[in-house]
C-alpha cells in the first residue's frame, strides 16, 4: 500500500511538473501591464499664450494660439456657481448620407462651485473633477473632454498650471 502511495504522488508531481513547462514554453503571450511612453518630455513654451480673464468668475489662464478660434462659452444654473467651457469645432461625417455635421466639442471645462456645492459633488463618491484651488468659499475645478489629441492634453496642463485667481482679497 505504501508503494501506491508513492507511485500516485510521482505521478500527481510529473504531471504538474509538465503542466508548469508547458505553460512556460507556451507560445501565447502573457498579458503584461503597458506602460504608456510620454508624449511631451519638455514644457511647452507659452511666452506667447494670450490670457483669458473672467472677471465674474474670479480668474485669468492663458491659452494657447491654436486654441484662437475655440467656442468659449460662460454659463451658470442653480447646480453650480458657474463654469466655462472651451469647446474646439469639429466635422464628422454621416457615412450613411454622405453629410458633413459640424458642432462644437468640449476640450475643457472650468467649474466653480461653492464650497457647499463642492462638497455635495464630492459626496456622490465619484468625482469628475480635478480641484485647481479654493479662495474664500469658491472651489475651483477642472474636467477635460473625452476625445483628444495628445497635445491637447499637454496644453491643458499648462493651462491649469498658469491659472490665477483675480479679485482675490
Amino acid at each position: 500500500m505504501a508503494l501506491h502511495k508513492k507511485l500516485t504522488c510521482l505521478v500527481f508531481l510529473l504531471a504538474f511538473a509538465g503542466a508548469v513547462a508547458a505553460w512556460l514554453t507556451s507560445p501565447f503571450p502573457v498579458a503584461r501591464p503597458v506602460t504608456p511612453a510620454p508624449v511631451f518630455n519638455q514644457p511647452l513654451d507659452t511666452s506667447d499664450w494670450k490670457t483669458y480673464r473672467n472677471e465674474e468668475l474670479g480668474f485669468a489662464i492663458k491659452l494657447p494660439p491654436r486654441w484662437e478660434g475655440y467656442k468659449i462659452e460662460t454659463k451658470r444654473d442653480k447646480q453650480v456657481f458657474g463654469w466655462v467651457e472651451f469647446s474646439k469645432e469639429v466635422e464628422q461625417e454621416n457615412v450613411s448620407t454622405n453629410e458633413t455635421a459640424k458642432f462644437y466639442l468640449p476640450i475643457l471645462i472650468i467649474q466653480v462651485f461653492t464650497d457647499e456645492q463642492w462638497d455635495r459633488e464630492m459626496s456622490y463618491g465619484y468625482p469628475r473633477y480635478s480641484l485647481i484651488a479654493k479662495d474664500r468659499g469658491v472651489v475651483y475645478s477642472y474636467i477635460t473632454g473625452q476625445e483628444m489629441m495628445p497635445q491637447e492634453r499637454q496644453e491643458i496642463k499648462q493651462v491649469i498650471g498658469a491659472f490665477k485667481l483675480i479679485n482675490a482679497k
